[in-house]
């Protein structure tokens, strides 16, 4: 597994998404995407200032902290999205089928099983809403296989 081999990048990204899951349960999606752009913008503005400072006031070399983000290509390549779409339409097209067979009772046994997960999943609906759950999920993904490695020595 590849989470916590770097953990400074690791963690920005842990806590990055957490702190946007927290945030999107008490604000709206809107809201917390404009503060988030908001204090990118003013991260920036901050750095910027601060090397023009150090360059032209203070006579001082110092090297951008931004440069590795302008050399990055933010662009997506034909080729990366016709396969993307191509493996996306796939796993739609097989979820589909899956679905239409557990619905329309081709197999009795699963379709039963389906229905129970379903109502399975009513009573975890009334205690949890989706973002909870996408947040538990987050921290699991993070946690569990460094916990389950812990565990296996």
């Amino acid at each position: 597994m590849y989470l916590w081999v770097d953990p400074v990048v690791s963690g920005g990204i842990f806590i990055s998404l957490l702190v946007t899951l927290l945030s999107v349960m008490y604000y709206s999606l809107v809201s917390v995407l404009a503060y988030s752009a908001l204090f990118v913008l003013g991260s920036v503005a901050g750095v910027r200032l601060y090397v023009y400072i150090m360059v032209t006031l203070l006579s001082k070399q110092v090297n951008d902290p931004l440069k590795k983000f302008e050399e990055f290509d933010p662009t997506v390549s034909k080729d990366g999205l016709r396969d993307f779409s191509v493996q996306a339409a796939e796993y739609f097209n097989q979820s589909a089928v899956e679905l239409r067979r557990l619905l329309f009772i081709d197999n009795l046994l699963d379709s039963l099983k389906f229905g129970l997960a379903l109502w399975f999943l009513t009573y975890v609906g009334s205690c949890f809403n989706f973002v909870t759950m996408v947040l538990i999920a987050w921290v699991g993904l993070f946690t569990l296989p460094k916990v389950s490695a812990y565990f296996r020595v």
